[in-house]
């Protein structure tokens, strides 16, 4: 949906949404290394979220959250 709406140097909804989510599973990630000893030296999130339409009503079906993380380990 996002592609075929896309307006060339405009954020759409859709590209918010999976900034959004990004971003939220990044802090809740960096907090539980944190809590465990292992603050992340480095986070790499991006987001991939696909809507559908269901029931006359835009609906988030899928979320492809991949990470890239560098830990220090403690000795």
């Amino acid at each position: 949906m996002a592609e075929k709406c896309r307006i060339p140097g405009k954020t759409s909804p859709e590209e918010l949404l999976a900034a959004a989510h990004a971003s939220c599973f990044s802090t809740a990630l960096a907090g539980g290394l944190a809590k465990s000893g292992t603050p992340p030296e480095r986070l790499e999130v991006t987001a991939t979220v696909t809507f559908d339409k269901v029931a006359d009503l835009w609906t988030v079906r899928r979320r492809i959250v991949p990470v890239s993380r560098s830990v220090t380990t403690p000795r």
